[in-house]
């Protein structure tokens, strides 16, 4: 595996990889990531009809477009050969953690690494952001892969449950400490 670090910019198993801060005209890519991700990783997890409606390009697009206007938190696109496939959201939830509120990529380039390396890109913002102590996320429990995942990368399963937007599905929190 090759890597090499050019700022954000990686080169990951012969696959060029870029992590950049997103701007407005990248919002219709983020918003299709999402609802893709959303409507591959969770078909078997959510009912076709709650899941079509949640995951809505449209949707997602409406959101993002609010948060990148307002700058409530910081929005990432990443890109492999020059195609969007993944996007990063975290926000500072105050002055002693970050948030994340989403990290989701095309079917098509799971495995690859980008997941890590956009988990990286959290970590480094983070880290450079003065006060932060800790990192926290809330996956749905029951999503195996993204929890083996955020344990790959040095997440901790607090166990603490709470009730999503779906009835009978649990979200469990992670952790991270960073300083």
């Amino acid at each position: 595996m090759i890597d090499i670090d050019y700022t954000n910019e990686r080169i990951l198993m012969d696959n060029k990889i870029i992590v950049k801060k997103a701007d407005t005209k990248e919002i219709g890519d983020l918003a299709s990531i999402m609802s893709q991700s959303w409507k591959a990783a969770f078909n078997e997890l959510i009912d076709e009809e709650s899941l079509n409606q949640f995951a809505d390009k449209n949707r997602f697009e409406e959101i993002l477009q609010r948060v990148h206007s307002t700058g409530m938190g910081n929005l990432y696109i990443a890109y492999m050969n020059n195609k969007p496939v993944g996007e990063i959201f975290w926000y500072m939830d105050d002055e002693k953690y970050a948030e994340i509120l989403s990290v989701h990529s095309l079917k098509e380039v799971w495995g690859t690494g980008l997941g890590a390396e956009m988990f990286k890109q959290i970590e480094t913002d983070v880290v450079s952001t003065e006060g932060i102590e800790e990192i926290y996320l809330w996956t749905f429990e029951k999503n195996i892969r993204a929890c083996k995942f955020y344990e790959k990368m040095g997440v901790i399963n607090t166990n603490e449950l709470r009730g999503s937007d779906f009835e009978g599905i649990n979200e469990v929190k992670y952790l991270k400490r960073i300083s």
